[in-house]
């Protein structure tokens, strides 16, 4: 397995102390921390002079609650670091809150230090999912989400709470989120932005800056959910947007809102607008519109509750 010849047929390869057969030739055992990292694949080889490998067909990569498969993967910086191409799939089940995190992309990035996962798009858009497990009631409902380039961390936000959240998600580059709350006439929430980031222990969303994607991510409908995801809306927003934009559709009722910043609560079924705050109000028989401007420069607000 020397001298970067391939190695043909299932490889496992685990990066923790004391690893036997395989791990101890490759010369690749860094660290004795839990979880341990489990890469299985087709083929493997060792590339230079041993600081990284590269496997080939079917890969998965698995970290304690993360999991992670693609068509290539090449581990980096003392194994520290795993790059990845080729129908790139990425899974973390929340240890403190009960969602599973799910991300679909071109390639991506794994860190084992910081437990952090980056996708990338370049075909199209990438997509991920939050999904709550079992009928807790602060997981709340499934969100979709659509990105050139999505994040997953674990990480304490300035929150107040000093546990770790189950995944806080960055999405740039132009940003699409969907969420469906099921009932009698099923409540459709969709939102358009520059930039998101999901903070775990407050559960907010939050959205800032125009959505205005470039390049091939400019065509209609590149933003749409893919991986197993539900269809986007085929009307899309109305172009050009000067602030994050947000749409509510129930039966034959309508909302769209706009503000600086726009703040989705998927567990409190919420959505909370700041700042330059606009409303329009459709109905089956007519159409309202609501500005609201701040006389004093203070942050202007207005909640549309989900109920």
């Amino acid at each position: 397995m020397r001298g970067g010849k391939a190695v043909l047929g299932f490889f496992l390869f685990f990066l923790m102390g004391g690893a036997a057969g395989a791990a101890e030739e490759l010369s690749v055992v860094r660290s004795t921390d839990l979880p341990k990292t489990v890469i299985t694949s087709r083929s493997a080889r060792v590339l230079g002079k041993g600081s990284s490998v590269e496997f080939t067909g079917n890969v998965t990569l698995t970290r304690g609650n993360d999991f992670l498969s693609a068509d290539r993967l090449v581990t980096e910086d003392k194994n520290n670091v795993a790059r990845a191409w080729g129908q790139v799939f990425f899974r973390r089940d929340g240890a403190e809150e009960p969602v599973r995190w799910e991300a679909w992309g071109d390639r991506g990035v794994y860190d084992t230090g910081l437990s952090s996962g980056t996708l990338w798009g370049e075909q199209k858009p990438a997509h991920a999912r939050r999904t709550p497990l079992g009928n807790d009631a602060l997981s709340g409902g499934i969100v979709d989400m659509v990105a050139s380039e999505i994040a997953l961390m674990r990480v304490d936000r300035s929150t107040g709470h000093d546990r770790p959240c189950c995944g806080d998600c960055q999405r740039s580059g132009g940003v699409y989120l969907k969420s469906v709350e099921a009932g009698p006439l099923s409540r459709v929430t969709e939102l358009w932005a520059d930039r998101s980031d999901f903070d775990g222990p407050s559960d907010r969303f939050r959205l800032e800056g125009a959505f205005a994607p470039t390049g091939a991510f400019a065509q209609k409908g590149a933003f749409s959910p893919g991986g197993g995801g539900t269809e986007s809306d085929p009307e899309g927003p109305p172009l050009p947007l000067d602030r994050p934009y947000a749409r509510q559709t129930q039966g034959r009722e309508k909302r769209e809102l706009r503000g600086e910043i726009i703040d989705l609560h998927p567990s409190e079924k919420r959505l909370v607008v700041q700042k330059a705050v606009r409303a329009n109000l459709l109905f089956e028989t007519g159409r309202s519109s609501v500005g609201v401007k701040g006389k004093t420069g203070k942050e202007d607000k207005t909640g549309v509750s989900a109920r």
